[in-house]
């Protein structure tokens, strides 16, 4: 708990067009719409109490997040495990994010790269970053991300 609700399904969709362009890109302070790709992304939350009451599967556990103007520091977030994967989207630089810290020479991997690039990229990188943990294919992933003026991550784990 802690928040407002014990669950909630989070989504994003974009589509290229010039009325997103015209409408959209102003009102997010984002950049020009219409050479970004068309995409979209649902993820759904949930407390740890209330997944286990009903019996949920439970593909990560999100066990760190921080959002920042400006420099974001990640000192508090746990040190990398052997395997931990860093996860980001387009418009950030791993580099400078994650510069002089522990998770600076970890693995990295680019969600764009594969999901094109659109609004909804931040919930793709956490839902495969959830994949990523529950397949086993890293222990830890750091998801790294932009909005208009924040930087902001989540560390996944292992429930």
């Amino acid at each position: 708990g802690g928040g407002v609700s014990e669950a909630a399904v989070c989504g994003s969709v974009e589509e290229v067009s010039k009325i997103a362009d015209r409408v959209l890109a102003p009102l997010l302070g984002s950049r020009s719409l219409v050479a970004a790709a068309e995409g979209g992304s649902a993820l759904f939350v949930e407390a740890a109490r209330s997944a286990e009451a009903r019996g949920a599967l439970v593909w990560a556990r999100v066990t760190n997040a921080k959002s920042a103007r400006g420099r974001l520091d990640l000192r508090e977030f746990a040190a990398p495990e052997e395997g931990a994967i860093v996860l980001s989207e387009r418009a950030v630089d791993p580099s400078v994010v994650l510069a002089d810290g522990p998770w600076a020479d970890v693995s990295r991997r680019r969600a764009a790269a594969w999901a094109g690039d659109h609004l909804g990229m931040g919930g793709v990188a956490l839902a495969a970053a959830a994949a990523l943990v529950r397949t086993g294919q890293a222990p830890q992933v750091l998801v790294i991300g932009s909005a208009p003026g924040r930087t902001y991550a989540f560390l996944l784990e292992a429930p």
